[in-house]
């Protein structure tokens, strides 16, 4: 919804702001450098008998692993493995999806997201989205539902099955998006059902296809749309030319290899239905040498890292990307002279990387297989400072495709590589900081250390003036009278229902010197609020256990009672950031009505939630809010009080243009100007007087009226 910049709405709206709230995380962290790579454990498989192109793993859940490579004779297989809470390794089940040539794979795992699985004869279940290069060099698709033979709480089996897509009336379980495609290519989830797959066509040009996959894992599109987003470039054996990563809801980019074999950054936008939008496509040339072997992942919501081979050698480069696509330079940094084949990227922390790769793409020798950890300073856009931390050589993997993701928690993960022999293996590994914590960390082993978390936020009214900015931050502008309804959806790790309290704050000010102490000291702190010297004058606090503390320093606000309530979402793609320990989706949307009975200057609007363990948040929302018009006369006050702003000038001057002391009196007066008539003295009729002869302005009498009130 798109709102005119200045558009007073008559009837109700709301506008929803997006908050882009990361995971939930603890009220103690501590950030993972990266300092420290250990193997635990390895398990080998058996590949084709020279290197044939990607591998592709993904994690299936905290303890069960999927990897799809090319095996005996080329043929297509998927293994799945089990990684124990002591680290040791072992295969559940293999499927042999494809008996002829399955090269260049890459992989999505989605959870079941729909309770509507009537078409699929094993009811809801999870699937693996697969593409690769099949026989006859035709870039293929393939769907497998996850069995979810069950013991306990978790899978057991491993199982995979093949599911019949539907256009093919179950002939063949794939669907073909491209023939004569020789290079690997890269698959992402762009909602629920879409999907979108970058590979370089028979002419080396960057391409991404979209196709739909239902919830029953059938594949009912197979080319939504088609877009070529990227210059020529060459061919290059087995190593990825092309790696498609999302940005946000809507943008995406694709690392590839363009014009002259360099480096380039593609960006364009895919809708919630695989539509592709050519129109805000942009090309950004980030690497001027020959250039390929990419990996790239997002490592906060506008920086991209990519790691790739040039002439100089093995080379990791950040990129900033913004919300429309453009993209600006960041840094890069040779970290291996020679060289860095089969990269593979995972993010660590919030400033941290992991790479894995080996260096025997220019140099034809063998090289171990290399973990190293970078830290990227991403607090500006042009300044991503890239340092190495750590370098782990693996004598005992010589590996020439790496896949690598995390496990089960923060500091172990899990790494798939290929040799050019006919053996491979997968790794446990555990990277993290080799430095003991100067702190302890009090949430290791308790039973709730994880903050709620705010999904989104809602603003209803029926007479606010909404200006909407370009970084899609939201003024509103409200008249004395008008009334907004503020609604927070809050979850969290734990049941909602033991959220303890939930707040808003606004009406920013310095502390006004007769503000009790009590509600300025146990109900705001410098925590809410950018400016530490102000401090939130208006604000509700809902407790579930106790009464509600509504507060205004001067009546500026009248707050409505909070109302709350508690639903369950289906799970979506979109929402699985925010399921429970339990596995659902749970939301409590807490409502704040306010009244707005005086002015007030553009200000911050904060909100804060607390579950039962003490875990809370204290957001600002990407808005302000400001109160025009002067209060409600009170003539009871004895505080000065303006009338001014009260009448329309022109319309009083002609209700008192024709009058006379015969026939107007007090009485009459006071009902044109709406004050009582025990506030008038009998004289003041003599002002009404005065504006019809022209001795005076209208704008005199009200000053006058003024005056003779605040007495």
């Amino acid at each position: 919804m798109s709102f005119s910049d200045s558009m007073k709405f008559v009837a109700f709206f709301t506008i929803i702001l997006s908050m882009a709230i990361s995971p939930s995380f603890s009220n103690i962290t501590f950030a993972n450098e990266g300092t420290y790579v250990n193997s635990i454990s390895s398990v080998a498989y058996t590949t084709a008998a020279a290197d044939k192109g990607t591998n592709a793993l993904v994690k299936i859940n905290a303890t069960t692993y999927a990897l799809a490579y090319a095996g005996a004779d080329n043929d297509g297989f998927i293994t799945t493995y089990d990684v124990a809470s002591d680290g040791t390794i072992s295969a559940l089940g293999t499927l042999e999806h494809d008996t002829a040539d399955a090269l260049h794979h890459s992989m999505v795992f989605r959870e079941a997201y729909t309770d509507d699985c009537t078409n699929n004869y094993l009811g809801c279940v999870d699937t693996l989205i697969l593409s690769y290069e099949a026989a006859d060099n035709d870039l293929t698709i393939s769907t497998f539902n996850f069995t979810t033979f069950l013991s306990g709480n978790g899978y057991n089996a491993g199982g995979l099955t093949p599911v019949k897509a539907v256009l093919t009336l179950g002939a063949t379980p794939t669907e073909i998006l491209a023939t004569n495609v020789a290079t690997p290519n890269s698959l992402v989830q762009v909602d629920d059902d879409a999907f979108a797959v970058a590979y370089a066509d028979a002419a080396g040009d960057g391409t991404v296809s979209t196709f739909i996959v239902n919830s029953s894992g059938a594949i009912l599109t197979s080319q939504l749309q088609t877009y070529e987003y990227g210059d020529t470039g060459s061919i290059s054996g087995t190593a990825p030319t092309q790696e498609l990563v999302k940005i946000d809801a809507a943008t995406f980019a694709a690392v590839n290899r363009g014009a002259a074999d360099d480096g380039f950054v593609s960006t364009f936008d895919i809708n919630g239905t695989g539509a592709i939008n050519t129109s805000v496509s942009q090309n950004y040339e980030f690497d001027t040498t020959d250039s390929e072997d990419f990996s790239a992942i997002l490592l906060d919501s506008d920086t991209l890292v990519i790691a790739s081979t040039n002439e100089a050698g093995g080379a990791i480069t950040t990129v900033t990307i913004n919300s429309t696509g453009a993209v600006s330079a960041g840094k890069q940094v040779v970290h291996d002279a020679t060289s860095a084949a089969g990269n593979d990227l995972v993010k660590i922390d919030a400033d941290t990387v992991a790479l894995a790769y080996s260096g025997t793409l220019n140099t034809g020798g063998s090289v171990s297989t290399t973990v190293k950890s970078f830290t990227i300073d991403t607090t500006n856009v042009a300044g991503k400072t890239i340092t190495e931390v750590n370098n782990h050589e693996f004598n005992d993997i010589v590996g020439t495709v790496h896949n690598l993701v995390q496990a089960g928690t923060s500091d172990d993960y899990v790494l798939a590589s290929n040799t050019a022999s006919a053996t491979a293996s997968v790794t446990h590994l555990q990277i993290k900081t080799a430095s003991a914590q100067t702190t302890p960390a009090p949430n290791f082993g308790c039973y709730d250390c994880v903050k709620p978390q705010l999904m989104d936020a809602q603003i209803t009214s029926s007479g606010a003036k909404i200006t909407t900015n370009d970084d899609s931050s939201v003024d509103v502008i409200a008249e004395v009278g008008d009334s907004i309804d503020v609604t927070i959806k809050v979850t969290d790790n734990k049941s909602v229902d033991s959220l303890r309290a939930a707040s808003l704050y606004t009406n920013f000010q310095d502390r006004p010197d007769d503000m009790n102490l009590y509600y300025s000291n146990n109900y705001d702190s410098t925590s809410y609020g950018s400016n530490l010297n102000t401090i939130s004058t208006s604000f509700y606090q809902w407790n579930s256990g106790n009464d509600d503390v509504a507060f205004d320093q001067v009546g500026t606000i009248t707050w409505g009672s909070a109302d709350v309530t508690i639903e369950e979402e289906k799970l979506t793609f979109s929402n699985a950031a925010y399921k429970n320990d339990g596995g659902v989706v749970q939301v409590a949307n807490v409502s704040f009505d306010m009244t707005f009975n005086g002015p007030i200057d553009s200000s911050e609007v904060w909100v804060e939630a607390r579950d039962a363990a003490g875990n809370h948040f204290d957001i600002q929302l990407p808005m302000t809010l400001t109160v025009v018009g002067d209060a409600a006369l009170d003539f009871n006050s004895n505080g000065d009080q303006k009338l001014l702003a009260f009448f329309d000038k022109s319309f009083l001057s002609a209700m008192v243009s024709n009058w006379n002391d015969s026939e107007g009196g007090v009485e009459e007066l006071s009902t044109i100007l709406g004050i009582p008539d025990e506030n008038l003295p009998s004289w003041t009729t003599s002002l009404a007087k005065w504006v019809a002869t022209d001795e005076i302005d209208v704008a005199d009498m009200i000053v006058a009226v003024e005056h003779i009130i605040n007495q």
